[in-house]
């Protein structure tokens, strides 16, 4: 599993980085896409109930910023995850 990032640190740093720059601009609209990412990360790590707990933050992030579309498609990744386990390799 990739554990890091585009800027070279570990991914989790960068998550964390996301995260405090949501809540320091307020950007909120992208929330459900750095729980996606972290949904992912812990997939391919073997966390599942870490895994699941994002995908359900993820899915809904989006379906409350109106983002119908990104919210079937974490739902269908989260349905994916559930019923091919932690290995599943969907995205």
């Amino acid at each position: 599993m990739l554990q890091t990032g585009i800027f070279g640190q570990p991914i989790k740093t960068e998550i964390t980085r996301l995260q405090s720059l949501i809540q320091e601009t307020g950007a909120t609209i992208y929330e459900g896409f750095v729980h996606s990412i972290e949904a992912r990360l812990h997939r391919g790590n073997g966390r599942r109930e870490q895994a699941e707990r994002a995908w359900a933050l993820a899915h809904s992030r989006f379906t409350a910023c109106g983002a119908a579309g990104r919210a079937e498609q974490v739902a269908r990744e989260m349905t994916a995850f559930t019923r091919d386990g932690p290995d599943s390799n969907t995205g």
